[in-house]
């Protein structure tokens, strides 16, 4: 229960932080800060959940109030996944809408940190609260504060991984397949645990080849034969189609709550930033990091997103160094992937869903553990300014 105690303490501070943030500042007034004030109105300047339904904020308000076919919410509403909208509707069917939508974002903080402090337990990590801290610490985890999806998807994710690594039950399959309801981002996550099956195969056939050379009566049959038989490709192959199953249902949903099933990808066309087909082209990758940036924040091409990027690849260095090649197989995908599909427009948020792997394998090798903690420190003072500029609805990632 440690690392839900730290969950619970650091998202006591956040909160604390960001409502003194809005309520203390003279900036909100302004026109700029209101022109996207869809949910609660630009007359609304005093309630408390304002800082926290900023911008994506607005529209899972939205989305849990009226659905996808509601004639008051923008069309680009069909970009955001269901399942968020949805457990926030069914919180309110025993509490107000904005005391659900803060209640879950308490719950999926605390589940995640929990399953995160199992994993590095389980990892042998020397200290697996440091995983905790580190992630509660990152310059952008306040978003698993206000109204968006990073706190449910961590908790799912971090749920999947801790079943999918240990438990290899079936808790695994549900988690699998909740994610491509929470978020796109499960594609990469589904990507590691391919890149994890190909790693723990190709691991089985040296311990094979190893055990055919040592073993006479093992050497009629070749080392990929007993790798395939020691090898569990059922079980890998089940996680797997759970990520199918549940794009399927994201499909589905689609299709009955609004007539198109690729209704969710239209939509995802109207932000016109991200592209699947951006993937497969390096050049465009590195040509978006060699662009101009005239800006620091600006919603496109400027140098906050550019240096988190640089900053999550030169974290692939730490996996590296201390040859974690498990946890490399998730952080690569989620990493690389999110900043490589668009022109890194909010990857300092994207960036949030792989800490918990750098927390991980810091949180396994390092001894000195003031340098860790000197880190989340100095991520935690960036933190703080970051939700200051969000709480006045100021784009930053």
């Amino acid at each position: 229960m440690r690392g839900v105690g730290i969950a619970l303490v650091a998202k006591a501070l956040i909160v604390t932080a960001i409502l003194l943030s809005f309520y203390l500042s003279t900036d909100f007034g302004n026109v700029f800060n209101l022109w996207n004030r869809w949910y609660t109105g630009s007359g609304d300047l005093a309630s408390w959940y304002i800082p926290f339904s900023n911008w994506d904020g607005q529209y899972y308000l939205l989305l849990s109030d009226w659905g996808y076919n509601y004639a008051g919410t923008p069309d680009s509403s069909h970009a955001f996944f269901p399942l968020y909208p949805m457990l926030i509707r069914v919180l309110s069917l025993v509490l107000p809408r904005m005391a659900a939508a803060g209640l879950l974002s308490v719950l999926t903080t605390a589940g995640f940190c929990y399953f995160l402090f199992l994993t590095g337990h389980l990892l042998g990590c020397r200290s697996p609260h440091l995983a905790v801290l580190v992630t509660l610490s990152f310059p952008t985890a306040f978003y698993a504060s206000v109204f968006y999806t990073e706190g449910l998807f961590l908790f799912l994710q971090l749920g999947f991984v801790y079943h999918y690594l240990f438990t290899r039950s079936r808790m695994a399959w549900l988690f699998a397949a909740l994610l491509p309801l929470t978020r796109g981002t499960a594609l990469f996550v589904a990507a590691g645990v391919f890149a994890h099956m190909l790693l723990g195969y190709f691991k089985s056939l040296r311990e094979a080849s190893r055990s055919s050379r040592s073993s006479p009566d093992k050497g009629t049959r070749s080392a990929r034969k007993l790798a395939s038989i020691s090898f569990d490709w059922n079980y890998h192959a089940h996680c797997l189609a759970a990520f199918v199953v549940g794009g399927l249902a994201y499909l589905a949903f689609f299709g009955v709550a609004t007539g198109d099933p690729f209704a969710g990808f239209a939509g995802q066309d109207t932000f016109a930033v991200n592209s699947i087909s951006n993937l497969l082209n390096p050049g465009h990758f590195l040509a978006y990091l060699r662009s101009e940036s005239t800006t620091w924040f600006g919603a496109r091409d400027n140098l906050f997103d550019k240096m988190f990027v640089i900053a999550a690849m030169l974290g692939s260095v730490v996996f590296l160094v201390y040859k974690d090649w498990r946890l490399l197989c998730f952080y690569v995908p989620l990493v690389y992937g999110q900043a490589a599909m668009g022109i890194g427009v909010s990857f300092p948020r994207f960036w949030l869903v792989a800490v918990p792997y750098l927390g991980l394998v810091l949180a396994r090798n390092v001894n000195q553990r003031w340098i860790v903690y000197a880190a989340c420190a100095a991520m935690l003072g960036l933190q703080l300014f970051l939700l200051h500029k969000f709480s006045l609805n100021l784009w930053i990632a």
